[in-house]
């Protein structure tokens, strides 16, 4: 790696990607609208560490119309794992984070 002072190549190279950098960098509560393809997801910093829209993600992967398909998706996939995987403690767990719409 090139490591030229004053460079932005300087600034991250003691992170192992580049959520990590914008995390560190980045003031708490930071929303970010990411592209992935033709799809936004947003990500927000919490303590420090980016986090990521699953709804977004969710409907990016699975190629959904609309925020609703991809809410409901993700509702019906919760549903089966605690159903069927016993996964009801790590949903339990996981942090809601409030973000605001991704169309802007």
């Amino acid at each position: 790696m090139t490591h030229k002072t004053g460079t932005s190549v300087e600034k991250i190279k003691d992170f192992t990607s580049l959520a990590d950098h914008d995390a560190s960098t980045l003031s708490e509560g930071h929303v970010t609208l990411l592209k992935f393809d033709s799809y936004t997801i947003r990500r927000i910093i919490q303590n420090g560490e980016p986090f990521y829209s699953v709804v977004d993600a969710v409907g990016a992967l699975t190629e959904s119309a609309n925020a609703r398909k991809a809410s409901d998706y993700w509702a019906q996939t919760k549903k089966r794992m605690i159903e069927k995987e016993g996964a009801e403690q790590l949903l339990k767990d996981c942090q809601q984070l409030r973000l605001p719409s991704a169309r802007r």
